[in-house]
Formats: structure tokens, sequence, C-alpha cells
């Protein structure tokens, strides 16, 4: 017990000695720190890799006009100073420069908190975002609230040639402080870094013995409480997959998911004030934050969704218009769309349903029409233009897809993909276009949406609806839902 006891010793007084150099470096030669870092920069691959289409020629284009010879370049930018750097820290606005290639577009990504993505985007409460100068040569950070710790991605999408100057090179000045390229990844660590990786080796084993004697939970910041999450039920299964791996690692925490649709859950957490502190909604719309004002949005995630048919119907793509004349009655056959010689059949969500108005805004251009079907086969009146029948939840609509001949529907991506009992349902592209992540960037595919929590007022300091609203844009969170096939936000788009 006695060697425990001097271990012990030892590793307190090994880290005491490496964070009190570490807190010198922090407060007298890192005050105010902004760190970027070159991920990646390099072109964009054109070049068919199946040889029977060598000779085929692939450009790419923002719009209508193609852009020549495409790069992409991807930094992260942090505050790795000790305090938070303000607008006024700026006395020259901060500059990337890529040598001599133009910008033609950015996206930022990865902000943490909405704050922080408004400031960037110019989307809160100041005009100033980042822009690009006249001559498309550099990129041109805002001066914005940058808080201590905060990070972000920046995504550059770049044309031309390089001009033979370093690939990415910066300008701008911090009142008293740094702007710093970190080099570590090019296998070049600083001074500093090999110093505090020696004390840390040194104090190894010492620490080691005290995780031993003392063990604890490393990882995700565990809360205990309780929390009921309801609403959409596009997004619950995303919901769920995060709170059953947050409930495993956190043993206190019980967290349970209901996917009743998104207007039944705003209405249910705006129904109770009393019940705000345990209790969150979840929407694929942010209309709701005009309808209740007393309710605040998050967004955590986004949710791709897709126009779902029976495989009976033989169709692989339709336009906007052709789905307008299927669902106003003006075709009621698939043959009238180059399908097989069967009568259509809508099966829709019920007004509660924020996929429905989704569908509805982004691809219909219309209200749906009324339910007409109770069994989805057979119209209640003859005189009805369509069959059209309702059903309660995206897991109801697709099961009924997939046993009616002639459906048509619609539903989230990834409750498609991943239930594999769906043996007669597929999803067509719309406008020629699938639900690519490439696509919606490049807002050809239009059919997904950004899901948010909401909180009554702000979520409570320290509390598990707190911490669970941060946790579901934490880095952890956005490779588990990767592994598992589903869609994450970056900036205002999905991640590619």
């Amino acid at each position: 017990m006695d060697e425990s006891i001097a271990t012990i010793i030892a590793s307190v007084l090994g880290v005491l000695f490496t964070g009190g150099l570490w807190l010198a470096d922090r407060m007298f030669l890192r005050r105010r720190r902004l760190t970027y870092r070159v991920v990646s920069d390099g072109p964009v691959d054109l070049t068919p890799s199946v040889r029977d289409f060598a000779d085929l020629k692939v450009t790419l284009h923002l719009g209508e006009e193609e852009i020549p010879e495409p790069s992409l370049a991807l930094l992260r930018i942090r505050n790795t100073g000790i305090e938070a750097l303000e607008s006024r820290h700026f006395d020259h606005r901060v500059r990337f420069r890529f040598n001599g290639r133009a910008v033609v577009g950015h996206a930022v990504s990865e902000p943490g908190e909405p704050a922080l993505a408004d400031a960037l985007n110019g989307t809160g409460d100041g005009n100033d975002r980042i822009t690009v100068s006249d001559d498309a040569k550099e990129l041109i950070l805002p001066r914005f609230l940058f808080n201590r710790g905060q990070q972000f991605a920046l995504q550059v999408l770049l044309s031309g040639p390089s001009d033979g100057s370093p690939g990415v090179t910066h300008r701008g000045a911090v009142e008293s402080g740094a702007i710093v390229r970190d080099l570590t990844k090019a296998g070049r660590p600083s001074r500093r870094m090999l110093l505090y990786s020696g004390l840390a080796l040194l104090t190894a084993v010492a620490t080691t013995s005290v995780w031993i004697l003392f063990p604890g939970k490393a990882g995700t910041p565990c809360v205990a409480g309780e929390i009921e999450i309801a609403g959409s039920s596009a997004f619950a299964p995303v919901v769920r997959t995060v709170a059953d791996a947050y409930e495993k690692e956190c043993g206190k925490a019980s967290i349970e998911v209901r996917g009743i649709g998104s207007f039944a859950g705003i209405s249910r957490l705006n129904s109770d004030p009393r019940q705000a502190r345990s209790r969150l909604a979840m929407s694929d719309d942010k209309q709701a934050a005009g309808t209740y004002p007393t309710l605040n949005p998050w967004p955590v995630g986004t949710t791709v969704f897709v126009v779902v048919v029976h495989k009976s119907t033989g169709v692989k793509n339709l336009t906007r218009q052709q789905l307008q004349q299927i669902y106003s009655g003006a075709f009621t056959n698939w043959s009238e769309v180059g399908g097989e010689n069967k009568s259509i059949k809508l099966i829709g969500r019920n007004s509660q349903s924020g996929t429905r108005r989704i569908f509805e805004q982004e691809v219909l251009g219309a209200e749906e029409p009324p339910y007409t079907s109770d069994d989805c086969h057979t119209k209640r009146r003859a005189e009805s233009p369509v069959v059209r029948c309702e059903q309660v939840d995206t897991k109801a609509l697709l099961e009924a897809v997939d046993q009616t001949e002639g459906a048509i529907g619609y539903a989230e991506l990834a409750g498609l993909q991943g239930n594999t009992d769906l043996l007669n349902v597929g999803y067509v592209d719309l406008d020629g276009y699938g639900p690519d992540a490439k696509y919606i960037a490049q807002q050809k595919y239009r059919f997904w949406a950004v899901a948010y929590f909401y909180t009554y007022g702000l979520p409570e300091k320290g509390t598990l609806a707190e911490f669970f609203i941060r946790h579901m844009t934490s880095e952890p969170t956005r490779r588990l839902l990767a592994q598992k096939g589903y869609s994450t936000l970056c900036g205002p788009t999905p991640c590619v």
C-alpha cells in the first residue's frame, strides 16, 4: 500500500509540474491566439474510374458556370488562447489566400454552437459575415466573437491553377496576440509539444496507478437525470440511436424517445411549462419557433427524405411537374409517366407530420389532397380524383407502401435503408438527382431538412437536457451516426 501512496504522490507532483508549465505558457505566451490547420487541400478528382468510360469528360458546375481545375481545401480554425476573441480584438480581418486559386464557394461546418454559425454566416444580430475579396483570391473572416476553445471547420471550393506559392497562407492581426498555422499534421511537432509529451510520458505510469486505484469514466460528459424527447417520427430513429449509446455510457441518464409527429411533440412541450426541465421536442420544421415564441430551436442534425414507390410501378425518376399531376389527379396510372399499367395510390401522413410539410413545401409546391380511402385501395367516394390514405408515422407509411401495388409516398432515407423487411419499396430520383450529399450542397436535391430540438425557454444549466443537446452535435455522435448510415449536419447542409 505504501508503494501505491508513493505512486499517487509522484503522479500528483508530475501533473502539477506539467500543469504549471502549461499554465505559464498559456497565461504569458498565448493570451490571445487564433490557430488554423490545413486538414486537406487538393484537386477534385473527376477522372472516371471505370475503364469503359475512360474517354468521358466530367466537369463540375456551380449553377450554369463550369468550374475550371476545381480543388477543395478544408481548414480547421480554433481559439487556442485563454481569452475570448471579440470583434474589437481583430486589428485587421483574418484573410486566407490559396496560392492564386480563385474562391468559388465556402461552407462552415462543425461550429459547435448556433451563435457561432450565425456570426460566420451573417444570420445573427450583426451584418458581418465571411466574404470573398473583389479579385476572388482571398477568403475574409468577419470580426466576430470567438470564445475560448471554440472551433469550426471551413470548406473552400477553389478553381484555377496554382501560381507556385505555398498552398494556404494567411494575413491579418489580433490585438496582443497572434494568428498561427498548426503544422503538427505535417510531422513537425513544436518544442512545446515535445516538452509536454516528455513530461506526460514521465508521469504516465503514476497516472495509470491513480486510474487503477480510483477508476472513473472518461469520454462523454455524463449527467444524471431523465428527459423525454417527443416529435418527428422521421428523426426519432437517429435520436434513439444516440440516446441508447449515451445511456449505455452514462448509467444514471434515462432518455425516452417518442416518434409521435413533429407538431404533436411541439404542442406537447408548449402545453406544460412545468415539465420544461425534463422535456424536449424534435421537429424537421423551424416554423414552429414563430408559432410558439416561448420555444427555442436548436439545430442538431439533418433528415434526408425520399419519394418512395412500390417496385411494381416500374419508375426510377419523377419530375416535380409529374408529381404535381399525380397528386392533383391529372395522372391516375403509372403508364402515364413511363411506368407499368397500374393504378396510382397515394399514401401520405396526417396534418401533424413535419415530413408532410417538407414534402409539400420542397417537392409538391402545394398541399396534398385530402384522404379518400381508409384501406389505401378503394375510394370512399367514387367521384374522388385520387386514392389517398394517411398513416400515423414513417414506419407505418413504409409498411403500407410495401403492401400496396402502385403506391407512392415519402419517408426518411435512413428509415428505408435500415429496414430489410421492406422488399417491395424503392425510392425515385427527383428531376434526375438522387439523395446524395453533393447534390444537396449544390441545391439540386431539395427534399431534406435541418432537424431541431426545441426547449421551453433556454435549457437549464447543468441539466441532462442541456448536455444532450450539445452531445447531439459532438464529434463522437457524428462518427456514431455515420457508422449507422445517418446524415449529420455540417454547417448549413448535411456532411459530404
